[in-house]
């Protein structure tokens, strides 16, 4: 597994994915009912605004009305001046405003750049529906596109003459606090991310990297790494005692493994001095392999002295290793067996026989000519040959191959140890193998 496909696949990415993807779930919805709640009240509060201003216009009207018509602050001689000195008191309260009439002819424009809306015979009409049946003074026009509000107030009651006031409103404002709106929907924005973030590493030190770290310790664990432990001895939680738990039970683990390994080394120990003590094959009956080895270094000493010839015959059966892992090892051990008599019985008191590890036999023989080593080694492959094998698997024949290592007393001051006269012995043994198996080959 690669180091990406691991992360990905951590329990401490997906905590952070998970709690990412929860913060942005909560943040989104913070800011959508802010928006919604916010951008509805700004666009309530310009509206009240604008109708307790314009309320306030239409209390003024009635005042100038009344006084008017009392004659008591105004000297007007005609319309024209009523029609100046009600513009002016408007001018009190609006910049932007028109005065026109049923007629569709404008009175008076505070903006002469500025025209009729489109909708204003419409909207005349509604006015004055409005007021006939709702007694309400005004009907209100909101032009989304050009972000004004156009506020349409019959001024027959004012004035001799049945006049429409049209006083624009500009809602621009409104803009200007969904500005202010932006700017603090963006420091939310940014002091809920610093807390999150503060949060984010607060979770990672807290949980993630202690899991983290019991992770990697276990795997140098199971790696060979018994020295591996978890740290966290200053903190207080849970994972400070998950981790005592772990050091103790990885130093357990330690002190058990290396008792193991002491306790096997012993018994290597003490199979190695009992195999090389033993002297008889447990199987054959045969001496031992390191016994044998011992008597080697023996006659070879004991032949200098006397200077006689010294022969070893290293037999091995042929095709062992088929029959052996075909049957089993029950069948093979009554073959070893079998062939260790027939040797046994072929060979002379002042043979030495013996059992080398695995299906090897070997025969040390003393005071014996070239001739008689090699009459005994035909000796023993011919009485296995012909003997028959029960076994419960059945009858089987088996053949041996057989390899001589001889030394005249003349050679033996070339002999450095036991190890030449077996490695000769062996060479001519690989000999018989190679040239057809059940056969004997000599070194001389």
């Amino acid at each position: 597994m690669n180091m990406k496909h691991k992360l990905f696949q951590s329990i401490g990415f997906k905590m952070m994915v998970y709690y990412i993807l929860l913060s942005l779930i909560t943040l989104s919805f913070v800011i959508t009912i802010i928006f919604e709640n916010q951008v509805d009240l700004i666009s309530r509060n310009v509206l009240l605004e604008s109708e307790k201003q314009l309320s306030q216009l239409i209390d003024s009207m009635r005042k100038f009305s009344a006084e008017m018509k009392k004659g008591t602050l105004f000297n007007i001689k005609n319309d024209r001046e009523s029609l100046s000195q009600f513009v002016k008191s408007i001018h009190l309260y609006y910049n932007d405003f028109i005065i026109f009439s049923n007629n569709n002819s404008v009175i008076y424009n505070s903006s002469p750049g500025r025209s009729l809306p489109e909708t204003y015979k419409e909207d005349l009409l509604r006015s004055m529906t409005t007021m006939a049946f709702s007694g309400k003074d005004y009907y209100i026009r909101v032009d989304d596109q050009s972000k004004i509000i156009n506020f349409y107030i019959p001024l027959g009651e004012f004035l001799s003459e049945d006049y429409i006031l049209l006083v624009r409103k500009n809602i621009n404002t409104v803009s200007d606090s969904l500005v202010d709106l932006y700017k603090q929907v963006i420091y939310v924005i940014f002091v809920v991310l610093i807390f999150h973030l503060f949060f984010a590493v607060i979770l990672y030190k807290s949980i993630i990297q202690p899991v983290r770290m019991f992770g990697e310790a276990a795997e140098k664990l199971s790696d060979g790494d018994l020295s591996s432990r978890v740290q966290l001895s200053e903190r207080k939680d849970e994972f400070a005692s998950l981790s005592f738990t772990f050091n103790k039970m990885a130093e357990s683990i330690e002190k058990n493994i290396k008792s193991f390994s002491n306790e096997i080394d012993t018994v290597k120990n003490i199979k190695n001095i009992m195999s090389k003590t033993e002297i008889r094959d447990e199987l054959t009956g045969l001496l031992s392999e390191n016994y044998f080895y011992e008597r080697i270094d023996e006659e070879l000493d004991r032949s200098k002295l006397k200077q006689r010839d010294i022969a070893v015959i290293i037999i091995n059966p042929d095709d062992f290793s088929k029959v052996n892992g075909m049957y089993g090892t029950q069948t093979g051990d009554i073959m070893l067996k079998e062939i260790a008599r027939k040797i046994t019985g072929c060979c002379t008191a002042g043979d030495v026989t013996a059992r080398f590890d695995g299906e090897e036999f070997a025969v040390l023989s003393t005071e014996s000519s070239r001739d008689a080593v090699s009459e005994l080694a035909e000796k023993i492959r011919l009485s296995v040959s012909k003997s028959e094998i029960v076994t419960p698997d059945g009858k089987f024949s088996v053949t041996v191959s057989l390899g001589i290592a001889y030394i005249s007393f003349r050679d033996l001051i070339n002999i450095e140890n036991k190890n030449d006269v077996i490695s000769s012995a062996r060479q001519a043994l690989m000999k018989a193998k190679g040239s057809g198996k059940n056969r004997v080959e000599s070194n001389f």
